[in-house]
């Protein structure tokens, strides 16, 4: 039987007469190019054993019971499934200079994330090295940067003081305050992805 251009197979004028057996064809040639419902991991393995996906046949399954956002899966061997994020970067690291570090335990360690075009840029730093006012901290990767500079307020360790973070077009970040040197602060803002 012939293929479509997207590849579902179909009975030919000239082949013989089997509604049946081209239904079932039909049916078997939408593996990796439909996606199907599912309630649950349950569901989901049941039909990966009786669909078999491969690398050129993936399964693509909707799972009611996924987190919101992560609800589209594939897997090319019914085992390992890849939540399809449309915009969802995952959890990246900025580069930390100058000494500077993560907090450690139990502290969120500092993380962008990009969501449908908008950073998400928190964690806890500390500086291992000493630090100077307005010191660079790190640089953000591309695809992670702000179109302008961006200046925000942070919980500083000296009890009354104002600290702040700028955020650079170039990724480049800078840790300050009103004459103190920060030793650590924690950060957390979000801001459009220009480059």
């Amino acid at each position: 039987m012939p293929l479509t251009d997207t590849g579902l197979v179909v009975p030919a004028a000239t082949d013989a007469f089997d509604p049946q057996g081209d239904l079932v064809d039909l049916a078997n040639s939408t593996t990796g190019r439909i996606i199907v419902p599912v309630a649950n991991v349950a569901a989901r393995t049941a039909l990966a054993g009786k669909v078999l996906p491969t690398t050129g046949k993936p399964l693509f399954v909707y799972r009611a019971d996924a987190a919101p956002g992560r609800e589209l899966e594939y897997s090319t061997d019914g085992t390992t499934w890849t939540p399809v994020t449309a915009g969802d970067s995952g959890p990246q690291t900025p580069t930390l200079t100058n000494g500077w570090g993560p907090y450690g335990s139990p502290y969120q360690v500092p993380t962008v994330q990009k969501i449908n075009g908008v950073v998400h840029f928190s964690g806890m730093f500390k500086s291992t090295g000493g630090s100077a006012v307005n010191q660079l901290v790190g640089t953000l990767p591309v695809g992670f940067r702000p179109g302008s500079r961006n200046f925000y307020y942070v919980v500083t360790p000296v009890g009354s003081s104002v600290g702040h973070t700028e955020v650079f077009p170039d990724g480049n970040f800078t840790q300050g305050g009103l004459g103190w040197s920060p030793v650590w602060t924690f950060l957390s803002c979000s801001f459009l992805a220009v480059s």
